[in-house]
């Protein structure tokens, strides 16, 4: 391996949405500022239609983040394409190959993949999830195929980390989420709210992103309903494509009275919607069941908003270290006291300036070295 490394780097980006394809773009950038020789490999079909449970796969506007150029060749469920992009990986003669790990659906097309590269190039699993957060039966077997697939493995968190290393002994490199780096511009409070028609003078607590049923959101407006007496000048804010049935939610909404103090935004939410929600808000809520890390932490972090998360591994570390909100219990009493509490602007400022403390701890500069200095030490 010369001097400059060599690496090819397996997963979704753009036009594929999400936070997996954004920061795959992310990731790309911060290696080719070190001098990295990084190729991006894109899918050109990933889902199957009927797997997909959003609206679509796909951005419906180009981002506004910067974006890399990839190679759009990977098919997840297509042997032949497997031995096509490995003959042309051959080619390439990479030092190193990245598989991007989210969901074990991906696990046979790596496997396929790696069945054909040449054995000097080393095979590197990047995983964001090991344990699935909605579990099929096939999971366990997938993983297993996947851990044949590669000579080591890199985290964005120490909870997957502890997973793939009770199943292996092959190297795990312990990583972070950064903040992304090329995020819309933060904006007003005040022009934020306007845009997204939300009250000017209240303080607004915002769950954003996804929502599944692992992530809590029944608990959240449960917590929500009890405040209402006590802080009525609280407003909350769920903002997100649902990837579970929507009736059960707004059932829950009409029964606790909360339609004037809630609003429900069900959809797909944009780079610069999403930035808008969470600069909108006071404040940021992850109310899940449970996580191994999450992509909306360090969004709460860039534009420095505190966040109440629930006591779960995979979230409350950074919290608890960094001190930039609060860990809460599964409990709505609980949760309902925490955000009565993030209603006094002097708590939230104290967060605020944790945050901003704690920022440069999570950049994609610092990401990409640490796991360039893991490759050298442990993966060649």
């Amino acid at each position: 391996m010369s001097n400059r490394p060599k690496i090819f780097l397996l997963g979704p980006t753009a036009p594929y949405r999400g936070g997996i394809a954004d920061t795959q773009a992310a990731f790309a950038r911060a290696l080719e500022a070190l001098n990295v020789d990084v190729t991006l490999i894109n899918f050109k079909k990933l889902y199957p239609s009927f797997l997909f449970p959003g609206k679509s796969q796909f951005v419906e506007q180009p981002s506004p983040l910067a974006q890399p150029q990839s190679h759009r060749l990977l098919h997840t469920y297509n042997p032949l394409n497997w031995l096509k992009v490995a003959r042309w990986i051959n080619r390439q003669q990479p030092d190193y190959v990245v598989f991007r790990y989210w969901t074990p659906l991906t696990a046979p097309c790596w496997w396929g993949i790696r069945l054909f590269l040449n054995a000097t190039i080393k095979t590197i699993g990047l995983v964001d999830n090991w344990e699935p957060h909605e579990k099929r039966w096939s999971d366990r077997a997938l993983n297993v195929l996947f851990k044949k697939s590669c000579d080591g493995f890199a985290t964005l968190s120490e909870r997957v980390a502890h997973q793939i290393k009770k199943e292996t002994s092959k190297p795990v490199w312990t990583g972070f989420h950064p903040i992304h780096d090329k995020l819309p511009k933060a904006v007003d409070q005040l022009e934020a709210r306007q845009r997204l028609g939300l009250p000017q003078n209240r303080k607004i607590a915002a769950f954003v992103g996804l929502v599944r049923p692992y992530k809590g959101v029944e608990l959240l407006i449960e917590a929500f309903a009890l405040t209402q007496k006590q802080t009525p000048e609280l407003f909350l804010l769920i903002a997100g494509e649902f990837y579970t049935p929507l009736a059960p939610y707004q059932k829950l909404i009409a029964e606790y009275n909360l339609q004037e103090h809630l609003c429900l935004m069900p959809e797909f939410l944009s780079s610069d919607t999403l930035r808008d929600a969470v600069c909108a808000a006071d404040f940021i809520c992850q109310p899940y069941k449970k996580a191994t890390q999450s992509g909306i932490t360090p969004l709460a972090y860039a534009y420095k908003r505190p966040l109440i998360v629930s006591d779960v591994d995979g979230l409350s570390k950074p919290i608890n270290t960094d001190r930039s909100g609060r860990v809460v219990a599964g409990d709505a009493q609980l949760w309902a006291e925490a955000l009565t509490t993030f209603t006094e602007t002097s708590v939230l400022e104290h967060h605020r300036q944790q945050i901003q403390k704690a920022i440069p701890n999570y950049s994609w500069s610092r990401f990409a070295k640490n796991f360039i200095t893991a490759l050298a030490q442990s993966f060649t």
